[in-house]
């Protein structure tokens, strides 16, 4: 289910702006500046399954150049705030028409979760609930009852 889609052309200029932050695998926020000139940004956030997001970049856009595998992206649109957190999985190059486009895509920062919870070959037998979500959670940066 496509939640957000927007195109630079069709922005309103009230306050619905788009701006990504991004942030390296360790959690630094990089500091090349956030993107303003995203020419599309989609995701899809779905029930029991990872979201997914696709961001358009002009190709000559400074932070193409910056941006990396496994990078943290935080969608803000103007009037909502935060709106989505991904992680980048690939760079691919195209055309829109008569520009040239690198095209970003990725998965939702609840791949971080899942990675945590299947990755690791843990078992566990004979622990509280609680000490099995806490040691799950340790190091994702998310925590018990948290949604963000």
């Amino acid at each position: 289910m496509l939640l957000a889609l927007e195109r630079a052309q069709n922005r309103p200029i009230f306050g619905r702006r788009i701006r990504v932050d991004v942030y390296d695998a360790s959690g630094a926020k990089l500091d090349f500046g956030a993107i303003t000139s995203a020419l599309e940004f989609e995701y899809s956030l779905k029930l029991d399954e990872i979201g997914a997001f696709r961001m358009a970049l002009p190709a000559d856009d400074v932070a193409v150049g910056e941006l990396d595998q496994g990078y943290e992206l935080r969608c803000y649109r103007g009037g909502e705030g935060l709106v989505f957190r991904g992680l980048i999985d690939a760079i691919a190059w195209g055309e829109d028409g008569s520009r040239r486009v690198a095209e970003v895509t990725g998965s939702s920062i609840a791949r971080k979760l899942v990675f945590a919870n299947t990755l690791l070959g843990l078992a566990f037998e004979g622990d509280s609930l609680a000490d099995v979500v806490s040691t799950l959670l340790t190091g994702t940066g998310w925590s018990a009852g948290s949604l963000d």
